[in-house]
């Protein structure tokens, strides 16, 4: 946790909330989005960018209190969401995370092997 200085009354200098108000009103105005566009623009621009060969790397978070795209996952005995991002052959991220319920992952692939 980061230290909190105290002003000349005794009081935090910041609170929390506040430090999440700041978060949030740049979460809707896509400031994240812009930054990561604008990095991926940099890489390029710069020649840094090796799309020759791209990576899906991806992961099954566990939602403990919730979340805003679950999913069960049967073999992780879980509720959860699947995370994806695609990198280049450095391991530079193209693409934002793709974000799905977990279980919607495994339905896919099982569907196509089931249709035959």
């Amino acid at each position: 946790m980061l230290p909190i200085k105290m002003s000349e009354t005794g009081r935090p200098e910041i609170h929390y909330s506040q430090v999440f108000r700041v978060f949030k009103a740049w979460l809707k105005s896509d400031t994240f989005l812009k930054i990561f566009e604008g990095s991926v623009l940099r890489l390029d621009r710069e020649n840094l960018l090796d799309t020759s060969v791209t990576h899906g790397d991806g992961t099954t978070t566990m939602a403990k209190k919730g979340g805003d795209c679950l999913g069960f996952s049967g073999h992780k005995h879980m509720l959860s969401e699947k995370v994806v991002a695609f990198v280049d052959r450095n391991c530079n991220v193209l693409s934002p995370m793709v974000v799905a319920p977990a279980i919607v992952m495994k339905d896919r692939c099982l569907t196509k092997h089931l249709v035959s």
